[in-house]
């Protein structure tokens, strides 16, 4: 939120400018941007050693999506049991309709200077997805040669691990792995497999064609945390230019950009601007910006319905915490968000669950964690006397009261 007539969002708007709820228009979260220049360094062949990444990996949570079609998620099939063989505990496959626990996936990027490298990391399996080129053709004839598995206990990467991401569209990217001679093969969604084995990913194509594209979604663990707000936001003084997330160091910029970067968005921006695919992954947040923005925090929960986006009372890792402009924050005038980077639970029930936030009260745009308890199942009304942590450890916020709503942008 902001000082004054502050709120998580723009206070120098000029006020004829600032759209009110009723002028919103419901264009959901925008029209994807249009995708940026890409420059795709050359594969190096690497021996079977193990393969290092840099020191400065960005790792993204998501769910991959074969392209091809109904874009189908694709699968760690935890339930198999099988140890080689399309059979095998945790192969690979594009075949769910919707995604759950088996459909999410950590992207560890290790940057330009290593050629587009990545590993994957299985959520369901705990492990490390590899292209087992070792494996050979079955007894009904169907080669399962570099077929994608998250092995068992694969907590450590080497070529077979390291997957190059090459951009090819808007929203659709390869993924090509090299073999122990060092040849390069794209994976493939193999439509054609019959039985349990269609979608079998698998690195066998030496190009790519339509069965070897995919593309992203949100997926629901493994947040980036902290205070990550981008550098050139966070030097100058609050409010000193605002761009589309909104004026920087307030509450609704600072969300808006964690939204950003765990839907899968991985620019870092190099100046005032945001990311040039923030559309495809976040929130328009300053109205004088386009139409379907989402405005000041307290209209956060009303604008949720227009965008098609559920607002409630669970609170979900990754979701926007929301505040209405009533009680403690009626002398803000606008209201205030921040973000859910934890929940806990016993058994089904919600025990307290975790905020990340810039500006909460007005305090200078500074960055800082809250941790809410919940009594008996129930969330309470208020909690007592929370001491943030980060820049304002140690300054007592007083009675902060729970949320009057958790809205879940992007399926978080």
């Amino acid at each position: 939120m902001t000082r004054n007539a502050p709120s998580g969002i723009l206070r120098r708007w000029p006020r004829p400018l600032i759209a009110t709820l009723a002028a919103i228009a419901a264009t959901g979260l925008g029209t994807a941007a249009p995708a940026t220049a890409t420059t795709t360094v050359p594969h190096t062949t690497a021996s079977r050693a193990s393969v290092t990444a840099a020191a400065a990996a960005t790792q993204k949570h998501v769910y991959l999506r074969s392209a091809l079609g109904n874009e189908p998620y694709v699968t760690t099939e935890n339930g198999w049991s099988g140890s080689t063989g399309m059979h095998a505990k945790n192969v690979i496959r594009a075949r769910a309709a919707t995604p759950g626990p088996w459909e999410g996936y950590r992207i560890d990027y290790l940057g330009p200077s290593s050629g587009n490298a990545v590993h994957l990391w299985s959520d369901a399996a705990q492990a490390y997805v590899t292209a087992e080129f070792a494996w050979g053709a079955t007894s009904s004839g169907l080669d399962q040669r570099g077929t994608l598995h998250a092995r068992p206990g694969q907590t450590s990467t080497g070529p077979w691990e390291t997957f190059y991401l090459d951009q090819t569209g808007a929203h659709t990217f390869t993924l090509s792995v090299r073999d122990s001679g060092g040849k390069l093969w794209y994976v493939t969604a193999e439509q054609n497999y019959p039985g349990d084995e269609a979608g079998l990913l698998r690195a066998r194509a030496t190009k790519p064609g339509p069965w070897e594209q995919f593309t992203t979604g949100p997926g629901p663990q493994n947040l980036i945390g902290g205070d990550d707000y981008p550098a050139k936001w966070k030097s100058p003084a609050q409010d000193s230019f605002a761009n589309v997330f909104g004026l920087n160091r307030e509450c609704v910029s600072y969300v808006a950009w964690k939204i950003y970067e765990n839907s899968g968005g991985t620019q870092v921006p190099g100046g005032q601007a945001a990311p040039s695919d923030w559309a495809r992954y976040s929130v328009r947040v300053d109205p004088t910006s386009g139409s379907g923005a989402w405005s000041y925090a307290y209209n956060w929960g009303y604008a949720a319905a227009s965008h098609h986006v559920t607002v409630n009372h669970t609170p979900t890792p990754g979701s926007v915490a929301w505040w209405d402009r009533k009680g403690v924050w009626a002398a803000h005038g606008t209201g205030h968000v921040a973000y859910v980077t934890a929940v806990q639970k016993s058994g089904s029930a919600v025990t307290g669950f975790d905020i990340a936030e810039y500006n909460i009260e007005g305090k200078d745009g500074a960055y800082s964690t809250i941790h809410f308890t919940v009594s008996n199942g129930k969330l309470v009304r208020r909690a007592a006397n929370t001491t943030p942590s980060g820049p304002m450890a140690g300054v007592d916020l007083g009675w902060v009261p729970i949320p009057d709503g958790f809205v879940h942008i992007n399926g978080f």
